[in-house]
């Protein structure tokens, strides 16, 4: 556990990176700090201060941590993206040979290991959705009136 002013140094630094993000996933080498040390800090701010007025924009962040992948993930999946584009650039000719080569293109570039990256990560990001809100919420929160 870390000490509020701590705490708060790792959940800026993070919410400055991803205010500079525009894609949907990235590599885990760009983020401050460890990613489980960001967890930990926004679930204790949580914990500790549950009816914060940033509730919701911590637990987004909390979630988008999923979004930074590993190293070698992130190469696979960013070359599949750039492959996907030079094959669509090629293909709108119309010519059967740039099909073609566009084809190829996607073929070797480990497109099936790039949608898996992404299936684990929406997996994850749902496991993360449901630990972000078993974090208590204020009781005036979680009754119905």
């Amino acid at each position: 556990m870390v000490n509020a002013e701590q705490r708060w140094e790792i959940i800026s630094r993070y919410e400055r990176l991803l205010e500079k993000y525009s894609t949907s996933v990235a590599s885990e080498v760009d983020l401050p700090y460890p990613k489980e040390m960001i967890r930990r800090a926004i679930c204790e701010e949580l914990i500790e201060n549950p009816d914060s007025e940033m509730r919701s924009y911590l637990e987004i962040a909390f979630v988008q941590l999923e979004s930074f992948l590993s190293p070698e993930e992130f190469k696979i999946v960013h070359d599949f993206k750039r492959a996907s584009l030079l094959a669509q650039e090629i293909a709108k000719s119309g010519d059967p040979r740039d099909i073609v080569a566009s084809a190829e293109i996607l073929s070797k570039v480990k497109g099936e290991k790039a949608v898996r990256i992404h299936e684990k990560i929406s997996k994850k990001i749902r496991r993360r959705i449901a630990e972000i809100r078993a974090i208590t919420l204020p009781v005036y929160m979680t009754r119905e009136y």
